[in-house]
């Protein structure tokens, strides 16, 4: 008897640990949480009547309990999922997981205090040592009232989408809602009437085993249009075949499991056989198809893709990406692998090419042009500041020059002057030598005053033989000096102009800012005037004095 004992223990061990890990299994199972709630409902249904045609098969009191045991936990099971399944047809069917396991909690404790049942007893006793005959102790008014809350919940969810909802999905309510009150009535009246029976040796069988028969036709009725299981296969398979894309699914070891109709157009490739992938890279560059080859033989985990060349000619650019199927765990299940016709696109991305490559060309024109005219500007710009002659600015640049600048150091007091020079008897020398060679005396002067001359001094012919330097923060000492160490350069200078050997000296005329006050009432333009006066004052008072020498205004 004892090994009997140990021996029932252990097979109620091995079957709950079964069911555990079957309930397990289908929780973490890759599909669709409807589906799990579906399948859990269809074996809860069937272990009511297993128990109990299996309770009246033997008289051992062990194992009438066990198969007593099995019926009650899929009476509670069914309450449980008779709630999710409400769930789903109601309006609030959007609802957390953590809300459905939080739902689970009574159930679990209610199937826990079940099982326990031999220790306490506080469920159900057998009477003369058989459980055909029984005592309900408070935990099956708990495990009753339970069952019958999840019902009636169930049957208010569905009632509320009755009243919110028309056509089908009414229809459906209204079934469901009905296989849950007669489950309901027959559960509860099944319950009442064999609470106290077991004192009169009588018992009333059938009645929740009816409830469950009704229940589920009704539901049959109801989920035979719904049919969600049809409805996640229908759309799977529909969105698959609808793509424009080649789609082929391997397993682990490169075995094709699944395609699409589109991936007949790209690949050979067969269900049921080793993927062809040496075919498809047969119109690659031989070196790319060995490092992509590599790349999938060797690194199944890598994400790769390959654009193929194919012989089609509406087809002529094929994208192959090849993208690894990873589990929760990363765990590599395999992979997949799609085929994008790529033609109409890479004719667009060459067309696009050769209009950039266009553009550039004329970008580049357009450079060279605008390089061009910047050039011709500043050769304008030269030739509207310059004396065409000599090379030195003309007078309108100095004069506009001279503007800005002693507006400037006027404001902040710092010192400039201003020369005018002469080259003496130049007529005397046009008249003996030729203007040409006048021309390149002229010349020659400038280049050797301008080699004595800071960047800042502005240097300018003034009009015939006659120059003005304006010289920046410099007061009149330093002019003096400078006008005098230019009087000297020209004079020991001798000019070659292929007739002749020629050697002229200048005049020189000073006027310096710290001659005079300035009158910042006084207009700039007229105290350059007044400034240029002084200075032409000052020259003609050296040439008057015999030439060749300088002259500052007084």
């Amino acid at each position: 008897m004892m090994w009997q004992d140990l021996t029932l223990w252990y097979e109620l061990i091995v079957l709950v640990l079964v069911l555990s890990l079957s309930i397990y299994v289908l929780s973490i199972n890759e599909i669709k949480q409807l589906q799990k709630i579906y399948v859990s409902f269809h074996v809860s249904m069937i272990l009511w009547p297993l128990g109990q045609v299996s309770i009246n098969v033997t008289d051992d009191p062990a194992y009438q309990w066990v198969y007593l045991n099995i019926s009650f936990i899929g009476i509670i099971l069914i309450s449980y999922l008779w709630l999710l399944i409400s769930l789903q047809f109601s309006l609030v069917y959007r609802l957390r997981k953590f809300f459905l396991r939080l739902a689970a909690i009574p159930p679990i404790i209610i199937a826990i205090c079940v099982t326990l049942n031999p220790v306490f007893h506080w469920f159900v006793r057998p009477v003369n040592g058989s459980f055909l005959y029984r005592e309900y102790g408070p935990i099956f008014i708990l495990f009753v009232c339970v069952a019958a809350v999840y019902v009636f919940v169930g049957i208010m969810l569905l009632a509320l989408t009755i009243r919110a909802r028309e056509g089908s999905m009414r229809k459906k309510a209204i079934l469901l809602c009905i296989g849950q009150i007669v489950l309901l009535i027959f559960g509860v009246t099944d319950a009442v009437l064999n609470w106290n029976s077991a004192d009169d040796m009588v018992i009333y069988r059938g009645l929740t085993s009816a409830g469950m028969l009704v229940s589920y036709f009704f539901f049959f009725v109801a989920a035979q249009n719904y049919s969600p299981y049809k409805v996640i296969s229908l759309a799977h398979d529909a969105v698959i075949e609808s793509m424009d894309s080649g789609l082929v699914v391997l397993s682990d070891r490169n075995i094709v499991i699944d395609m699409n109709q589109t991936a007949r157009r790209f690949t050979s490739a067969k269900m049921g056989q080793p993927f062809p992938i040496e075919d498809c890279l047969s119109c690659m560059d031989p070196r790319d198809a060995e490092d992509f080859l590599y790349v999938y033989t060797n690194k199944p985990r890598s994400s790769i893709q390959a654009e193929l060349n194919t012989f089609i000619p509406t087809m002529k650019h094929v994208l192959m990406r090849i993208h690894p199927i990873l589990h929760r765990n990363q765990r590599f299940l395999g992979r997949i692998i799609t085929f994008q016709d790529v033609t109409e696109w890479r004719s667009l991305v060459e067309e696009l090419n050769s209009k950039n490559l266009d553009l550039q060309m004329r970008n580049e024109e357009l450079t060279l042009i605008q390089d061009e005219l910047s050039t011709a500007n500043k050769k304008l710009e030269l030739l509207a500041t310059t004396d065409s002659l000599t090379g030195c600015y003309n007078r309108r640049y100095l004069m506009q020059m001279m503007e800005y600048q002693i507006t400037v150091d006027k404001r902040y007091r710092v010192p400039f002057s201003f020369i005018l020079l002469d080259i003496d008897y130049f007529k005397q020398t046009n008249d003996t030598y030729g203007h040409q060679a006048g021309d390149q005396v002229l010349k020659q002067t400038v280049d050797l005053i301008s080699s004595r001359l800071r960047q800042t001094d502005i240097f300018a012919r003034y009009g015939g033989e006659e120059f003005a330097i304006f010289l920046p923060h410099t007061k009149r000492e330093y002019a003096v000096k400078l006008a005098e160490e230019l009087r000297l350069l020209v004079e020991n200078n001798t000019m070659d102009t292929g007739l002749g050997e020629v050697r002229i000296t200048i005049s020189i005329g000073i006027a310096s800012s710290d001659d005079t006050d300035y009158d910042r009432t006084v207009d700039v333009k007229s105290y350059i005037v007044d400034l240029i006066a002084r200075a032409d004052a000052a020259l003609y008072r050296a040439k008057n004095q015999g030439r060749n020498r300088i002259a500052a205004s007084e």
